[in-house]
């Protein structure tokens, strides 16, 4: 089977530390992994090298055989979505629209029943028309988490399956 999601001796270091040192990991399609392991043994850094956030100091990683660095942003987007430990959002736009941002450039008629159905998930529908400042930072993360389920649907209506990181 091709793995969606692969990683060869994957390394970085940064001023003069090594953060991830020689990892491997191998992700199929519709696989669940879990990545554990102590405060500052560079978890996240890794999720941020997998993603694309990050550039490797050695190594390699590929996303559906492609190397991740030869993926536009855009084009990043359609195939991966990623929701990060802490997200600062600094304008007052509402839950819905936080959401809505996940479809990127697709039309608001393709988007709105990926927009409806994402918040339905999370338990967010009686907040679509809060401002995201004014909710519990819980209900903020799961609001974000609705914004990358509408990107990985939208992404997927394109090109198949993708990864959430």
């Amino acid at each position: 089977m091709t793995a969606l999601l692969e990683a060869r001796a994957v390394s970085i270091d940064i001023g003069g530390a090594t953060l991830v040192d020689h990892v491997d990991l191998r992700v199929e399609a519709g696989e669940t992994v879990a990545i554990v392991g102590p405060n500052g043994a560079g978890k996240s850094t890794l999720l941020r090298l997998i993603s694309g956030d990050l550039r490797a100091s050695s190594g390699a990683v590929r996303l559906k055989q492609r190397d991740l660095q030869g993926y536009s942003s855009h084009q990043l987007a359609l195939h991966r979505a990623m929701l990060s430990q802490h997200v600062s959002v600094s304008f007052p736009f509402t839950v819905e629209e936080i959401v809505h941002m996940g479809a990127g450039d697709a039309g608001s008629a393709f988007a709105r029943p990926l927009v409806d159905a994402a918040l339905h998930e999370v338990g967010l529908e009686e907040f679509r028309h809060r401002k995201l400042p004014t909710l519990s930072g819980g209900e903020q993360q799961r609001a974000h988490f609705a914004r990358v389920l509408v990107q990985l649907a939208c992404g997927e209506a394109v090109h198949g399956p993708g990864l959430l990181l």
